[in-house]
């Protein structure tokens, strides 16, 4: 950890003391923290500092963070049915899911519920993300977390997926720090972000898949901006890599991705997954990508009745 952090995380405790929360200080680790911290700014004056009591301390409330594991065994992942697809829409407010599955009676399309209901429809799921209090939050918690907490909107990473749009390098996320109203103590880059949503939408994905009856090693597409031609390949190879990440992300957390996870463990795993060679990445489970204008022409000519305009 770098000093600049180091005092950062201190300055926070010492704010907390002065505050007069409870904390497990004596009055002369209050007064060293002082005298390491504030020396170049106006020391309050001994009143403004409550005392901390001398007692032995008492068991903090606060639960451990959880532990995860990497499933580091998703290298070999293949395909459970070369006839079923899932596409993936990751939207800019909302993202939605479906599967096409041909069989004997023909092809059907199966709508993935991956939402919760509170954006009106069980089909979509909000494209937001928010750190706070430690935490994580993904969807519609996020929003829940800021309204229930009167926390200004603008801590809502919300646009998630202009991190990909025209223009961007996505081999350059990872050198994207998020703004201090989003991310006060700058752990988190854009890459990050952008992984641990998709982990979020993968989690919820194969939870609807499982729930329809369907195996949730199939092949997914993606819908992608249309990248300009000099950045396009370089892009969508660095997209694979993230989507397959994500997969791994969603396999190893599992239904703490639905909602609400610990923040230290989320960048305990991020760290981990980057590190991974891409034999060990489910990447076989990652189909070609498809233009999102193409996709939407797609669905529309599907949904056009036959002989119609």
């Amino acid at each position: 950890m770098d000093k600049e952090r180091a005092k950062d995380l201190l300055m926070n405790l010492l704010e907390r003391a002065m505050s007069g929360e409870r904390t497990f200080l004596t009055s002369r680790e209050v007064e060293a923290l002082k005298s390491l911290l504030l020396d170049e700014v106006e020391q309050p004056s001994a009143e403004a500092v409550p005392a901390a009591p001398l007692s032995a301390p008492q068991p903090s409330k606060s639960t451990a963070a959880k532990t995860y594991k990497l499933a580091l065994d998703l290298g070999s992942a293949e395909n459970e049915d070369p006839d079923s697809i899932v596409c993936v829409d990751f939207g800019t407010s909302f993202s939605k899911a479906f599967a096409t599955v041909n069989g004997a009676g023909g092809t059907r399309y199966v709508d993935l519920p991956i939402g919760d209901g509170s954006s009106g429809s069980r089909l979509t799921t909000p494209s937001e993300l928010l750190v706070a209090d430690g935490k994580i939050f993904f969807g519609s918690k996020a929003r829940q977390h800021v309204e229930d907490t009167q926390t200004s909107t603008e801590a809502i990473i919300d646009s998630i997926k202009q991190f990909i749009t025209l223009g961007k390098e996505v081999s350059k996320l990872g050198a994207a720090r998020l703004p201090t109203i989003q991310d006060k103590n700058g752990s988190l880059t854009q890459r990050d972000v952008l992984v641990l949503y998709l982990a979020h939408l993968m989690h919820l994905t194969e939870t609807a898949l499982a729930g329809a009856g369907l195996p949730r090693n199939l092949l997914r597409r993606f819908a992608h901006p249309a990248w300009k031609d000099h950045s396009k390949e370089e892009n969508a190879k660095e997209m694979r890599r993230l989507m397959a990440e994500a997969i791994v992300l969603a396999r190893s957390v599992g239904a703490d991705l639905a909602d609400v996870m610990d923040l230290a463990s989320a960048l305990t795993l991020l760290e981990q997954l980057k590190t991974l060679s891409e034999e060990l990445l489910p990447v076989a489970l990652i189909g070609e990508p498809v233009r999102e204008a193409t996709a939407a022409g797609a669905g529309a000519l599907l949904s056009t009745p036959e002989n119609a305009r």
